[in-house]
Order: C-alpha cells, then structure tokens, then sequence
C-alpha cells in the first residue's frame, strides 16, 4: 500500500512540485520553509544534492514525505538560508522568533559522518488509517529507514521535533527513538541501526 519513491531530480514536474511543497508547508506549521518559500524549496531541496526526498503518492496527492540529510551537507544547507535571510531581511523581521528558536536552539543537535539526520517525516495518519494497519504503516517506514542507512553506512538516525507535537512524540515512542537531549521547544532523538561495514 505504501510505495516510497525517490524523487527525480530530472523531472521538471511543476505539478509534483507545488504538490510536495504544499504538503510540507500545510502539516508542517512550524518548518522554516514557511518562511524561505516555495522557490529556495525547489533550487534547495528538490533540485539540488544537499538532501535526499522520498515520498509516497496516492490518489494524486502526496501521502508521506521523508527527507534525509547528512552532517556536511546540513551545514551548507543553513549557511544557504542565512544567506537567503540576510537578503532578505524583512523575513527576519516578521518571523523573528521562530528564526531564532531554528538557529539557536534547534543547533544544539551536533553528529559525525556515521549519523544521518531524519530532517523531515510527515505521515498522512488519517489517509493511512483506512488503508493499513498502524503497525504495518510503521513497520514499512522503519524498514525503509533502516535500509536507508544500510546504503548509506551510517549507523544511526537523529532528528527533532517541537515539544509541543503529541503525534511525533508518540510516533518516535512507538518506533523506539530515544531522547538524548531536550530543552524548552525542542526533544532531539536518535535510533541506533546496528553496525554498518565499511568499504
């Protein structure tokens, strides 16, 4: 039921685009691209090899959408949008304070070359809940996680997400994600996968 594909970066699909911006910015309240909008979306994220997306289409609509990223290219990917920011300064000024929890507190998340981060991960819940079992719909996400950073060889996933957010606290509960780290807006949480050779 759930079919994750790679975004093709040859695809110059304006349609898919907008749809996967859209699905960001509307259950994402809180992203930053709320704010750097949908153009350094597409030149930053959907057309560029900072990030790697994933995300499942049904009935025309995009259901589930995963974005990994690694620790070198998380860092270029923040000089880019304070960049953006700094030429564009009147974003700054509208969303000052949420701009300032991304900066400074969301970077207390550090990791090396052996970690990937989870940047993004939105679940369709209610679309899924009639199509496949909770267990199943997680199970099928994890696998594909871990397969993920098998190809990588990487040993572990990191993410975040904001104190307030019931459903990805219950998500990364149920998924066996632990806590290392918590301050007043943010639970920073890992996933250990098991070794991983090296080549």
């Amino acid at each position: 039921m759930i079919k994750i594909v790679n975004f093709s970066k040859s695809s110059n699909d304006d349609f898919l685009n907008n749809k996967l911006f859209k699905f960001m910015t509307t259950n994402l309240k809180g992203t930053i691209f709320n704010i750097l909008g949908f153009n350094f979306f597409c030149k930053n994220i959907l057309y560029d090899d900072l990030v790697d997306l994933f995300y499942d289409k049904q009935d025309e609509d995009v259901r589930l959408l995963i974005i990994y990223i690694n620790y070198e290219n998380e860092r270029k990917l923040t000089r880019k949008i304070l960049f953006h920011l700094l030429r564009n300064p009147y974003k700054i000024i509208l969303k000052f304070y949420l701009l300032l929890s991304k900066f400074f507190y969301h970077k207390t998340m550090k990791y090396d070359s052996s970690t990937i981060q989870l940047l993004t991960l939105i679940i369709d819940r209610e679309y899924y809940k009639k199509k496949i079992s909770l267990d199943l719909r997680d199970k099928t996400i994890d696998n594909f996680h871990q397969s993920y950073i098998k190809k990588k060889q990487a040993t572990k996933i990191i993410a975040s997400f904001g104190t307030k957010n019931v459903a990805a606290a219950k998500y990364y509960s149920r998924n066996n994600f632990n806590i290392f780290l918590k301050n007043k807006l943010y639970n920073f949480i890992e996933k250990k996968y098991g070794n991983v050779n090296k080549y």
